[in-house]
């Protein structure tokens, strides 16, 4: 349970990385590194692509929608915002411009600002044994898998940056939530001048194509802030569980790491076992 938001959120979030030979895979282990990305850098090009269409919303919504943006505007006097939202909302051609250029402004918004770091979990206790996640986001099962502790992970995001999330006058910033991914068949229409913003920009960033509910995803959100990283105290980290395919050298490398950080961290790895009716990843603790 996520203590500050109430929603659910497993005890343990697992990040699979790939080779060790990368620098910033080192920095995951070495530094505890967290990475916040942007959307343009996803592997799914659907990915935070859910629309926003006009048509939602009532025309009083939509006038104190356009109320608003006018009065963050230094060309409009305040006192004259709503009586040129309900000109617009009667405007049909100037309307049709304004909300589009609300569309554009929201979209780069948050192309741009938006940092996200992906989790998978571990609802049905087979995430480590899943060969799908490790032959994508493992190098082909030669990477490794971080186990963090969620909640506390959580806690420690909460207390180490201003939690601002939605206000009306500044938008939505500062370090989100986590937020469980949605998995849908279809492309959900999302409401641009929603008086629940913040519930509609969610639902853009934590819904995915049904194909991906494999990875059973969770995302840390950050606004204002993107491709930067944050750096988690040991603490937070369960265990190491290295890949079937890693070299020994590598082996060799993160092993030493791994127990000059804290003796409490587990380190596993992953091997395959051969069964009755095909094959299985299973996993043995090695220290």
């Amino acid at each position: 349970m996520n203590v500050r938001t109430g929603s659910y959120v497993p005890d343990l979030l697992y990040k699979f990385r790939g080779s060790w030979d990368d620098q910033n895979n080192k920095d995951v282990l070495i530094n505890n590194s967290l990475f916040f990305s942007s959307i343009k850098n996803f592997n799914d090009p659907f990915d935070s692509q859910a629309p926003f269409v006009l048509d939602k919303a009532t025309p009083e919504e939509r006038i104190e929608s356009f109320k608003q943006t006018f009065e963050k505007s230094p060309y409009v006097l305040k006192k004259n915002s709503r009586e040129l939202a309900i000109q617009s909302e009667n405007d049909v051609n100037f309307k049709q411009n304004l909300l589009n250029d609300l569309l554009i402004r929201i979209d780069k918004d948050i192309s741009e600002n938006v940092g996200i770091c992906c989790f998978a979990s571990d609802e049905n206790n087979c995430c480590l044994k899943n060969n799908l996640l490790w032959s994508h986001y493992a190098n082909s099962h030669k990477g490794f898998c971080v186990v963090y502790k969620a909640e506390a992970m959580i806690q420690y995001l909460n207390e180490r940056n201003d939690i601002i999330g939605w206000d009306n006058e500044n938008g939505y910033h500062g370090y989100s939530d986590i937020l469980e991914v949605d998995y849908k068949p279809e492309c959900p229409e999302l409401d641009v001048v929603s008086p629940d913003k913040k519930k509609e920009i969610n639902k853009r960033l934590s819904t995915k194509s049904s194909e991906w509910k494999y990875e059973g995803e969770y995302r840390a959100i950050f606004i204002d802030k993107t491709n930067f990283a944050e750096y988690l105290p040991n603490d937070l980290i369960k265990k190491i569980v290295l890949g079937c395919r890693m070299p020994e050298a590598h082996k060799n490398e993160i092993i030493p790491v791994v127990l000059n950080k804290q003796k409490e961290i587990e380190i596993e790895e992953i091997f395959i076992d051969v069964v009755k009716y095909g094959y299985e990843l299973q996993t043995r603790r090695i220290y």
